[in-house]
Order: structure tokens, then C-alpha cells, then sequence
């Protein structure tokens, strides 16, 4: 399993833990997520996360159109995505102010926003998150809020 100090690794091992402790929650995000490719990129950090009939692929792969994938493409910060983990901020708020980027087709879109709902939902029920997010923040400086430029 990846480092959690990174998102992906975090990511990976948020969702084992979704599957093992709120497996409604990890099916219907499988459900919802089926065919879908993100890519996401910080400064940091580029990888893409597929699912495909309820297997997660987490890792440096990307997707294309052509391969059969609804592709979306996420460009963000760090202190953005910890942020929005946190709740402190919204994605439509970082959509508007540009700490987060989103394109792919219109179809894919909503699919996405109801999936980071059921993964929200599902993690505020998992007794393992807060240490696992304790763990992926452990030294970030949270008051700096990075523009993407």
C-alpha cells in the first residue's frame, strides 16, 4: 500500500478502510464511480484513480476517452484538498476562487460530485479516518493556502 503522507496513498488506504467498515457506502461509490477516470494533479503529485465493476485502481496510469473511460481531469493544491476534507471549504467555492480545477464532459460531472458525497458520508462513519487523516496532514503547514497558477 502507498506512503499516506501522500494523496494517493491516502486516498488507497481511505478506501480499504471504507470498504471494510461501511461497505454500502464503498459499493454504492463503486457504483457511482463505475467507468469513471480521474487524473489528478497538484505540484506535488500526479495520479490517476479508476474503478471498473467495483475494483479500485489507484496509481501513476492514466486514462483516455478512447480506452472507454468518462475522463476527468483534476488540478488542485494540497491545503485545498485538506481543506475540503476538513470541510472547511466547499468544491464550488474552490471551483470559483481557482484552487481547483475541473474539466472532462458534462456527464461525468455530476456522477462526481455524488461520489465525493458518498465517500464523505462513509468516512464520517469510519471509526480508522481521523487517524489516517491525522497521518496524510501530520506536519502540513494548514494555513497556507496555495493559488494554482
Amino acid at each position: 500500500m502507498a506512503e499516506c503522507r501522500e494523496l494517493a496513498g491516502f486516498l488507497e488506504r481511505s478506501l480499504a478502510t471504507l470498504r471494510r467498515t461501511t461497505p454500502a457506502h464503498h459499493r454504492a461509490l463503486g457504483r457511482i464511480c463505475d467507468g469513471l477516470h480521474v487524473q489528478v494533479s497538484t505540484p506535488d503529485e500526479s495520479f490517476g484513480v479508476g474503478v471498473r465493476a467495483g475494483s479500485w485502481r489507484i496509481g501513476v496510469t492514466s486514462a483516455t476517452p478512447e480506452d472507454g473511460a468518462r475522463v476527468v481531469w483534476v488540478e488542485t493544491t494540497r491545503a485545498t484538498v485538506v481543506e475540503l476534507l476538513r470541510g472547511t471549504t466547499t468544491a464550488l467555492r474552490c471551483l470559483r476562487d481557482g484552487t481547483l480545477r475541473v474539466r472532462g464532459p458534462s456527464s461525468a460531472l455530476p456522477g462526481l460530485d455524488e461520489a465525493l458525497r458518498w465517500y464523505a458520508h462513509g468516512v464520517l462513519r469510519c471509526p480508522e479516518h481521523p487517524s489516517l487523516f491525522e497521518e496524510f496532514t501530520r506536519g502540513d503547514d494548514h494555513d497556507a493556502r496555495q493559488l494554482l497558477t
